[in-house]
């Protein structure tokens, strides 16, 4: 918990943040790492703004993601009250007293999920145009000023993604309260040539990590990787919300390669790595399901066999 005030501070050399991202990513003493980073989130946040300090921050919050605890944040703020409170009485408004309710619960939801560093970088996207600007954003160059909201927005879909099935739903839902999605977005589409990545064939498999750890961001090349990887990291982990954006806010100028872009690029490289979670997962976990698939043709199977029947449902991706 003490290493988000030493890194805000310069506390920290160089030597020591190298030494504890590759202790960090050997495994050892992750949980307490993350235990610790989960009490800091709120000021670890921050610290994606600063060259020297995102990537040790970066680490420590990913690591609350992957932490494979239920998380319990408190505290909406009252900037974020108020907007939770006006969303709620706005559904009670047009007479839909039970969507009312549902909407309450799913924002406790979001409250726990998510710490509030995060919640109220989300929740200027809601406010009326143009949208609050965080003060520590004003004296940013563009450059650091677009990492940092793209390396926060990163934060919230690792968190969102590890989340239990059943808190995915609510937090999913205060997302598309927040408009957040379409304005980072709009911040991507404007940084990311998606029609270069789409006709650079073999050498656009950069974005998919896109060095998110990466303390230097000079370089635009680099800024651009980052945005792309938003990009494939929202369309992988919130499908449903990106259809949406696609379908009701996407610039016509960027519809048709946005759709090559998570077509042809997004869509093999996610079923790979689908297929091979499905790979690492034992048979007996599975029953008598037998379950292939191929890049090549897009198709996954799933054969179920009991006895002398069988059933087999072929998806096309």
């Amino acid at each position: 918990a003490g290493l988000a005030p030493r890194l805000a501070a310069g506390g920290i050399s160089a030597a020591w943040r190298a030494d504890f991202l590759a202790v960090l990513s050997s495994g050892n003493h992750r949980r307490d790492v993350a235990d610790g980073a989960e009490r800091a989130a709120d000021g670890l946040v921050p610290l994606l703004a600063d060259r020297d300090a995102r990537a040790t921050a970066h680490a420590a919050l990913d690591a609350v993601a992957t932490n494979g605890r239920e998380r319990s944040w408190t505290g909406a703020g009252k900037r974020g009250e108020a907007l939770c409170a006006s969303w709620v009485q706005q559904e009670k408004d047009r007479g839909y007293d039970q969507e009312a309710e549902e909407l309450e619960d799913d924002l406790k939801v979001a409250v726990r999920c998510l710490p509030q560093s995060l919640r109220e970088f989300l929740e200027a996207y809601a406010e009326p145009p143009p949208h609050d600007v965080e003060s520590s954003d004003v004296s940013l160059d563009e450059h650091t000023a677009t990492v940092y909201v793209v390396l926060r927005w990163l934060a919230v879909i690792r968190l969102v993604e590890h989340l239990p099935k059943n808190y995915r739903g609510p937090v999913s839902r205060y997302l598309a309260h927040t408009r957040s999605l379409a304005h980072v977005f709009a911040l991507c589409l404007d940084w990311a040539d998606l029609h270069a990545l789409n006709s650079a064939r073999g050498a656009a498999d950069r974005w998919q990590d896109a060095h998110v750890s990466s303390a230097d961001y000079d370089d635009e090349d680099a800024v651009s990787d980052l945005c792309a990887h938003a990009i494939y990291a929202t369309v992988t982990s919130l499908p449903a919300a990106v259809k949406a954006w696609w379908e009701d806010d996407c610039p016509r100028s960027s519809s048709n390669a946005f759709l090559k872009f998570v077509q042809e690029r997004v869509g093999p490289s996610f079923l790979d790595g689908e297929l091979a979670a499905i790979a690492r997962t034992d048979a007996a976990a599975l029953g008598g399901l037998a379950v292939a698939g191929s890049r090549v043709s897009r198709e996954v199977t799933a054969t179920y066999v009991q006895d002398e029947c069988e059933l087999r449902v072929v998806v096309r991706v």
